[in-house]
């Protein structure tokens, strides 16, 4: 009897054993649940992109129209003085205010922004331009770099005080100052780009194939650039715009026959 009731034990706990694999292995067999959706972040991250751009380039526009308007008429004479009206605060005839001798700043400023605008933009293509003989000089000889950053050290504001005092206050002395100034940090952003372009073996075979120096910079270097290009220039326009008011500002930058945003301050 004892012997029956062992036997028996055992085969309970052996068909509880097996029905325990049997629901283990249907649990398993089933496949979880899908997780859930992402949120289509891509769709919004477009939108912002677009709005950004659609702002940047109406602003820029904006600006542009100003200075093309302010080249030809602007709603008084920037140079004609009223003492009478002088520190007024904006109203529907002086939409800015005027200044202490009474000059609508308006006027002033639709002016100055073509002055300062056209600065800036030969800074910007003048500077690009040295950045890309310099990257191409300190590419082929890589010892003299230590050069380019001693010149970077030097302060742009300060070359172009120096030139200034020295040649006198004009737009040309900005220019060059700040095309030179801009050129270096340029350079310096753009010379590892351009080495690493060189070291690729697409090139490196381009070059045993007989490839001219010239052809190869137009054709493959400067495309890889273009991004960098934007930056820089960007960069450089707005700095260029930003040490024009300074310097004018201190009496060192424009002349006064020409109206521009630093005269404006």
């Amino acid at each position: 009897m004892s012997k029956e009731l062992a036997e028996s034990s055992r085969l309970g706990k052996g068909l509880s054993v097996f029905a325990q694999i049997y629901r283990d292995k249907g649990n398993s067999s089933k496949s979880p649940p899908p997780p859930s959706p992402a949120p289509p972040k891509t769709k919004l991250r477009l939108t912002h992109h677009r709005l950004s751009l659609t702002i940047a380039v109406s602003w820029l526009f904006l600006l542009l129209s100003v200075a093309l308007v302010g080249v030809v008429w602007t709603p008084y004479n920037p140079n004609q003085a009223e003492v009478a009206d002088q520190f007024q605060a904006p109203t529907w005839e002086h939409w800015l205010g005027t200044d202490g001798i009474g000059r609508d700043l308006l006027s002033m400023v639709m002016k100055g922004l073509g002055v300062s605008l056209m600065i800036a933009s030969a800074v910007a293509l003048l500077s690009i331009g040295l950045a890309l003989i310099w990257s191409a000089g300190f590419t082929k000889f890589p010892d003299w770099l230590p050069f380019l950053d001693i010149w970077i050290a030097f302060p742009i504001l300060v070359l172009a005080m120096a030139l200034s005092v020295s040649l006198g206050a004009s737009a040309w002395v900005i220019i060059l100052a700040c095309s030179f100034g801009f050129s270096i940090s340029s350079a310096r952003i753009l010379i590892p780009k351009v080495r690493q372009i060189y070291s690729t073996d697409f090139m490196k075979n381009l070059r045993l194939m007989g490839g001219k120096p010239i052809y190869l910079a137009i054709r493959h270097v400067l495309p890889n650039l273009f991004p960098l290009l934007v930056l820089q220039i960007s960069a450089s326009f707005t700095g260029a715009i930003l040490s024009e008011v300074g310097l004018t500002y201190l009496g060192l930058g424009v002349p006064n026959a020409w109206f521009s945003l630093g005269q404006v301050l």
